[in-house]
């Protein structure tokens, strides 16, 4: 009895890792640069030192273009699984006067209450909803990317918004870096 118990352990145990590296491997996280939090102080070093933020992206009112900068830098927060770094952002941008979009009001604001990594991410799946309308209505200038990736939330999928081809995945951070596509490009009307 306890053999068997063992052996179906052991078969469990295998299985599991087989799940775990074909789930890799199908995602496209093949090759790893450096670790996500590096990359995404990396980028914020940068923006500090006066390279352009969002890549030149505008919008027709001006308090979006401070939300969207802030939306990236909350982005990379949570590639670098920093929870600390995400809910002060969070605040930040709590304060950009937001008329009109109750939506994403309510989801800053569950944001910048919470500490929890996962539930934040949950959170900034629901902020990246209720931004289409105000991307698609307003952008003017550059190109916003939505990413998407298939297997977040237990494989049931989510996007986020980028102002860069390049997967960096917040749902994942670390563990699925690569994974994800653009599944579409928003430009200038």
């Amino acid at each position: 009895m306890k053999r068997a118990f063992m052996k179906s352990k052991v078969l469990k145990t295998l299985l599991l890792a087989l799940t775990s590296a074909a789930l890799l491997a199908s995602c496209g996280d093949k090759k790893k640069e450096a670790p996500a939090a590096e990359q995404a102080s990396t980028e914020t070093e940068a923006k500090a030192a006066g390279e352009p933020e969002a890549a030149g992206i505008g919008f027709d009112k001006e308090e979006l273009n401070a939300f969207f900068n802030q939306y990236f830098s909350l982005k990379e927060s949570l590639v670098a699984s920093d929870p600390a770094r995400a809910q002060e952002i969070a605040r930040g941008m709590g304060e950009i006067g937001l008329e009109g979009m109750p939506e994403v009001s309510k989801s800053i604001a569950a944001l910048a209450a919470s500490d929890n990594l996962g539930e934040q991410r949950a959170i900034f799946f629901m902020l990246s909803k209720a931004m289409v309308p105000h991307l698609e209505s307003h952008l003017n200038s550059g190109e916003i990317y939505q990413q998407y990736c298939p297997m977040a939330f237990e494989n049931t999928g989510a996007f986020w918004f980028s102002d860069s081809e390049e997967i960096l995945n917040p749902y994942f951070g670390d563990a699925m870096l690569r994974c994800g596509k653009v599944e579409k490009t928003f430009g200038a009307l």
